[in-house]
């Protein structure tokens, strides 16, 4: 078996996996939800603005501090929405997952896990073990 087809089919497991399954399930609850999508597109526009205030060298402090509490309302508001937060703990979980597949893929490679204590701070969570 060729490593194209072993990656394809560890591509495929990850699909199929519960943490993927979760978060696609979450993000579409999220896409078709009027408050949850209102929430996410605030948040971007405001992100966006920010950003291009720092980007000005000539912004005004003011400015960045309004726009900077714009965004704390709009995170706190996210944080208020359950839907928002379900889809966030299952993007997490997804991203754990991705993390310790990456881990045990280097593990494999190099015979070092790329840090000094075991799996690091995230721990090996859902990890089978690296043999």
């Amino acid at each position: 078996m060729d490593i194209i087809q072993r990656a394809a089919e560890l591509g495929k497991a990850i699909a199929e996996s519960e943490e993927n399954l979760a978060f696609t399930n979450a993000q579409d609850l999220v896409n078709n939800d009027e408050v949850a999508m209102g929430l996410v597109n605030k948040y971007g526009e405001a992100r966006d603005k920010l950003h291009a205030l720092m980007q000005n060298r000539e912004g005004n402090q003011k400015e960045l501090k309004t726009m900077s509490g714009v965004i704390e309302r709009i995170n706190e508001e996210i944080g208020n929405n359950p839907l928002l937060q379900d889809m966030l703990s299952a993007q997490e979980k997804l991203q754990s997952l991705m993390r310790n597949v990456d881990r045990v893929i280097n593990f494999q490679i190099t015979g070092m896990s790329g840090n000094d204590s075991g799996c690091g701070s995230g721990g090996c969570e859902g990890c089978k073990g690296c043999s």
